[in-house]
């Protein structure tokens, strides 16, 4: 509701007319009931593991999504917004300067230099000259660009990522170590099925990969980002900290509900 009184305000300054205003309050309040369940639902998962409270945390991704529709999130208590296109990802990132931005797209080293330093987290590097150029950004910087690496547990070879072998040579090489950058974790994309057993076993060689990176290379990774709409419950039941959630986050709006088209 505090959330509906500030852009009640807002909207108010501006002139819209009321039957607008009753459309933005309808969006906010339905984008309230969608997070609500699914922050709760999140919880409940992670209870079920038997996991710490707050263990797993949500990253709402708005690609795709009106700029209010990102803003309101903000507004309601979201933390952590994640975007996957560079051009949108910086539109949103100068207009919502405080917000906590995750880049979870496909990254080229060529896009690179557009992220490194206006992100809180980027999780998808998925080769090593990508996690070199990024190191050679950040240092350029003088800034420490913290980040996961994105492999690839499935084996599609529509999915992009470091095969588990390629994970193994990169820390072997002390590449994890590159001045400028903090390996956090690891990410990774479930298969395209609708087997559960093929999405489980995905999330649980990511974990797997995990501990064992972290006890051969003393390395602390406390990130799993793992788990979008369709698949989360399974991510956090395998150990996911951070879940990437959309669609979720959207049920019952429709773009014309946003002032992009007023």
């Amino acid at each position: 509701m505090l959330a509906c009184q500030y852009h009640y305000s807002q909207y108010s300054r501006i002139g819209l007319y009321p039957a607008i205003y009753s459309g933005v309050l309808m969006t906010i309040e339905t984008l309230a009931g969608n997070l609500q369940r699914l922050q709760d639902s999140i919880e409940e998962c992670v209870r079920l593991a038997g996991r710490p409270s707050g263990e797993a945390r949500l990253v709402a991704v708005t690609k795709g999504r009106p700029m209010e529709w990102a803003q309101w999130l903000q507004d309601l208590g979201i933390e952590m917004l994640g975007e996957s296109f560079l051009r949108e990802f910086k539109d949103k990132v100068e207009a919502m300067p405080d917000a906590k931005w995750h880049y979870i797209g496909r990254l080229r080293r060529s896009e690179v230099n557009g992220v490194v330093g206006k992100c809180d987290l980027i999780h998808s590097v998925a080769s090593l000259k990508v996690l070199q150029k990024i190191a050679q950004s950040a240092t350029r910087l003088g800034i420490v660009q913290p980040l996961l690496l994105q492999v690839n547990t499935s084996g599609e070879e529509a999915k992009q990522g470091l095969a588990p072998k390629e994970l193994a040579q990169l820390f072997d090489q002390g590449a994890h170590m590159l001045e400028g950058v903090e390996v956090r974790g690891l990410m990774t994309m479930a298969p395209f099925s609708i087997e559960e057993d093929k999405i489980r076993d995905c999330f649980s060689s990511l974990r797997q990969l995990s501990d064992e990176m972290n006890k051969l290379h003393g390395s602390i990774m406390p990130e799993l980002s793992m788990g979008m709409t369709n698949d989360y419950k399974l991510a956090i039941e395998e150990g996911a900290t951070l879940v990437r959630i959309g669609s979720a986050l959207y049920v019952g709006l429709e773009d014309t509900c946003s002032l992009r088209h007023v």
